[in-house]
């Protein structure tokens, strides 16, 4: 007779056996995750081939080099060696405007909220200027495919406005330049605006330069980069100046007296590309074939005491955000070269 006390026994070995075969198989998926990751690390899986689908890309077009000096590079790193990067990576389309009939209708209404009261004035088909009745003239210059702009003015040649009274500290400046933005009607989008770049500057001999202190400051630029793409930074032409500023100066008050917003929109079309490696682009600097974007040296001899993947986007660039490797120096030294390898380059 089955007895409750034989019900007992026999419940007791089922759950013993299955809790045997639970611990089983948790250590044979345990050393088998293990075995997998030792795998890796001993013989890394390659990553899928890049599928290059833009075929050959367009040769990025740099501005002139910050120095004309021959300049001699040594490797100065805390390892002593340059880094390894990505063997390939994602290049993006930039997203092409479509045509707006009611294109000029929008640039008349940025025009009004920054108090650009006169104009329409035709530069071409699609750019126009418009500009203010204030004691420093300003003209904003507008795009309408793209509605990027640009905002001049003469405020070097106003003795007051340069003259460093009541220039904002950092904190004002990056308000006042939010509040620029937001006013003309342009939104943060994709731009970092809680991590600005905010140069204050001085003037000597004509040139902007570094201001030591607030007390010596003429003038203070705010810049808005570009959020970084697959966790990479984006940079422009100059590795401390945005293609998203304002130039602040003073007087009887703050006032913004220059700024620029260029800010293409990226598609969502991507590829990936093969790279060059960090030491052919080092060979590709030391023979003279990078970008100098910044030196403030006197000296020939630079010491690279770092070297990164990052995106570069150009004023003029209409076609892709391409990768660059970014070499970074002594006094203040970047130099960019194309991280693409050359057989996907075309002219």
């Amino acid at each position: 007779m089955f007895t409750l006390s034989d019900a007992s026994k026999e419940v007791k070995g089922i759950l013993k056996w299955g809790l045997v075969i639970i611990i089983l198989i948790s250590l044979a998926f345990a050393i088998f995750r293990i075995g997998l990751i030792v795998k890796e690390m001993l013989y890394p899986t390659p990553p899928p081939p890049p599928t290059v689908l833009f075929s050959k890309l367009s040769q990025i077009v740099f501005p002139s080099n910050a120095t004309v000096e021959k300049l001699e590079f040594k490797i100065k790193t805390i390892s002593g060696s340059l880094p390894q990067t990505e063997s390939q990576i994602s290049v993006y389309k930039i997203f092409t405007p479509k045509p707006d009939l009611l294109a000029l209708d929008r640039i008349k209404q940025t025009a009004k909220k920054g108090k650009f009261d006169n104009g329409p004035y035709k530069v071409s088909e699609t750019v126009f200027d418009f500009s203010t009745n204030e004691d420093i003239v300003k003209t904003i210059r507008i795009n309408t495919e793209d509605f990027n702009f640009q905002v001049t003015s003469n405020y070097l040649q106003n003795e007051d406005a340069v003259s460093g009274r009541n220039i904002p500290d950092e904190k004002k400046a990056i308000e006042m330049a939010k509040d620029y933005f937001s006013n003309l009607g342009y939104g943060s989008g994709d731009l970092d605006f809680e991590n600005p770049l905010v140069n204050m500057l001085s003037i000597e001999n004509g040139r902007f330069v570094k201001a030591t202190s607030l007390s010596n400051t003429k003038l203070v630029q705010v810049n808005f980069y570009k959020q970084n793409i697959d966790d990479l930074p984006v940079y422009n032409e100059r590795p401390t100046e945005s293609n998203v500023n304002v130039i602040i100066a003073g007087g009887n008050s703050a006032q913004i007296v220059a700024a620029i917003f260029i800010n293409p929109d990226l598609s969502e079309e991507s590829s990936t590309y093969p790279l060059k490696t960090v030491g052919q682009a080092f060979e590709e600097l030391k023979n003279g074939k990078a970008y100098i974007a910044s030196y403030f040296g006197e000296k020939p001899e630079v010491s690279i005491t770092d070297a990164y993947l990052a995106y570069y986007l150009g004023r003029n660039e209409k076609n892709y955000v391409m990768p660059v490797i970014v070499f970074v120096g002594d006094d203040g030294f970047y130099a960019y070269v194309s991280a693409v390898r050359d057989e996907w380059i075309g002219n």
